[in-house]
């Protein structure tokens, strides 16, 4: 809803999407390099502090605009 996705490809869809839980943790979704709709998603942890900062603090950015 907060559109925390990357740039679409020329197939339509993103490589990226992001989301953020109640308790500020930040996940990423990537499509899969065999299969191009399907995603693959995880929690961003200490070792992508920087990428995770950064998703945060758009979503925070995003959410206040609601």
């Amino acid at each position: 809803m907060l559109g925390m996705v990357s740039r679409f490809d020329a197939g339509g869809v993103p490589k990226y999407i992001w989301a953020v839980d109640e308790a500020g943790d930040v996940y990423e979704a990537k499509t899969s390099p065999e299969r191009e709709r399907s995603y693959h998603g995880y929690r961003l942890g200490d070792d992508e502090r920087d990428m995770r900062e950064l998703i945060l603090n758009e979503w925070k950015r995003r959410v206040g605009k609601s």
